[in-house]
Formats: structure tokens, sequence, C-alpha cells
């Protein structure tokens, strides 16, 4: 073995086992999980599919642009993607919250189709990031969420 390589390797180990929460659950797995729950109830908030595997990616992104200072220019493509995940996962949260407090799904969704806040918040989504290649897809949260519900 490499000198030194052993020990950066279980240095590497033991820093990963002490940060990773009670639970296993990182920051992917966390945000993925809040993804999931609440695209039940709110198709399309999450992005395309019912997993939002590539919201959460996305989330992940400008969190972690966020807390390294990585982003080195903003560009037309990064304010659509910043307005994005601060809209969806601002949503994303308060439903989570909602969730907790006891309110169940159904009512939820109900009171999503009537919401003109969440309705035009899924509006201002799908025009800021059009034509921005922020979805792998063409995509729109607004006809995802009216035609799933």
């Amino acid at each position: 073995m490499v000198d030194g390589l052993a020990e950066a390797e279980e240095a590497k180990k033991r820093f990963d086992d002490a940060v990773i929460p009670v639970g296993g659950f990182n920051y992917n797995d966390r945000v993925l999980r809040l993804a999931s729950e609440v695209s039940r109830f709110a198709p399309g908030l999450c992005g395309a599919g019912p997993g939002g595997e590539a919201w959460a990616s996305r989330v992940k992104k400008v969190r972690n642009a966020q807390s390294h200072q990585t982003l080195r220019g903003f560009t037309e493509r990064d304010q659509a993607l910043y307005f994005m995940v601060r809209t969806t996962a601002q949503w994303v949260l308060w439903l989570k919250l909602l969730l907790a407090a006891g309110a169940d799904e159904d009512s939820l969704t109900l009171g999503l189709r009537t919401s003109r806040p969440f309705l035009y918040a899924l509006a201002n989504i799908d025009a800021e990031v059009k034509g921005h290649g922020v979805w792998d897809v063409e995509f729109s949260a607004l006809t995802t969420f009216r035609e799933a519900t």
C-alpha cells in the first residue's frame, strides 16, 4: 500500500462516520425524502417524475455552491436555477410542516389546487427556467400539477 494512503482512508472513514446524522441519512437522502413525500400530493413541484431525484440534485448543487463558495460567475442559467430552488424549497418545507402538524395529503392537494400563491409560484418557476436547461427534460411544473390533480 502507498505510504500514508491507509491512514488517509481511515481518517476519511472516521470523518464520514462522525458527520453523517443518526440513522445514516446524508443531506441528499434527506432532500430526496422530502421530495418524495411532497411529490405524492403536489406533483410537479419537485420536477418531473415521482421521486424528485433531479430536484434534489439541483438543491444539493445550489447548497454546495453556497456552502463552499464555488460559484465564480452568475449566469442567467444560475439565476433561473437559484430561483427554482428557492421557490420550490420554500413550498416543500411549508408543506412538510403542514404534514407534520397533521394535515392529510388529500386536503393539501385540494388546497393547493385553489391556492393562487402556489399556482402562481409554479407558473413563475416555469417562466423563469424555460430555455435555461435547469431541468434535463422539457417540463412544466404547473401543467404537471394540474394534469395529475
